[in-house]
């Protein structure tokens, strides 16, 4: 879903809700949010493990979510 689907979603929801408390609650989770300054910044570690993921996509070395979930499976068993 595109945010700004997702926001409008969000804004219907909003606008049905008749609980004060529910309200502020989403008010405070808001305020939070546009409180929040800290940006991720990815190790060089991880910039290789991503660029190797995007290479493997590329190369066509992908799994199904079917595929995958078996491997985790088996991986945690």
């Amino acid at each position: 879903m595109l945010p700004t689907e997702l926001r409008q979603l969000i804004i219907k929801k909003i606008n049905l809700i008749s609980d004060n408390q529910v309200l502020e609650e989403i008010y405070r989770l808001l305020e939070h949010e546009s409180e929040v300054t800290t940006t991720y910044t990815l190790s060089d570690e991880e910039k290789l493990s991503v660029e190797q993921g995007l290479q493997e996509l590329k190369a066509g070395k992908l799994y199904s979510s079917e595929e995958a979930d078996d491997l985790l499976e088996k991986w945690l068993n």
